[in-house]
């Protein structure tokens, strides 16, 4: 993404803030995935509904994205990548409350496990905006051009958040 002078700069900033914003969904769900079985076991749930509640969050990702692509059509961009790291930071936020409740004995690991999975509903259904509004900022504010490289340098904040 080049421009001249102070919009070059500009363009840079903003391409680096969404990099960021790619980068953190990217981490904060992978270091999620990274330490959950082993807290579904402290809570005493089974390995197997720990993959269920990553798989039913990603099948309700699959579903929301397009329609999320679609209102940021409507709606613009940046109000859906707005929603998009505010459903990742809502859901990320309960998903840890409830897990350290239940992990704390507060209330039983069942109970944390349920209201854990709902956290999951969210960043399914609400985290699943950032990304498709992302990219069709970047491709609309690129020449035909310089899209291919924008848009792999975006997919790669995703591929480096889930290293880190």
């Amino acid at each position: 993404m080049t421009g001249t002078g102070r919009e070059d700069a500009r363009i840079d900033r903003r391409f680096a803030l969404m990099f960021l914003v790619m980068l953190t969904i990217a981490a904060g769900n992978t270091a999620l995935q990274s330490v959950l079985p082993a807290l579904g076991r402290s809570l005493g749930v089974a390995d197997s509904a720990v993959a269920g509640a990553f798989s039913v969050s990603a099948l309700l990702w699959v579903i929301a994205a397009p329609f999320w692509a679609n209102r940021s059509d409507r709606h613009g961009r940046r109000a859906m990548i707005l929603l998009g790291i505010g459903g990742f930071s809502v859901s990320l936020t309960l998903c840890g409350l409830f897990l350290m409740a239940g992990i704390n004995h507060w209330i039983g690991g069942t109970a944390a496990f349920g209201c854990f999975i709902a956290g999951r509903l969210i960043y399914g259904a609400f985290g699943a905006a950032a990304p498709p509004a992302l990219q069709a900022l970047v491709a609309g504010e690129t020449t035909r051009a310089e899209r291919t490289r924008a848009l792999t340098l975006l997919a790669s904040a995703f591929g480096l958040g889930t290293i880190l």
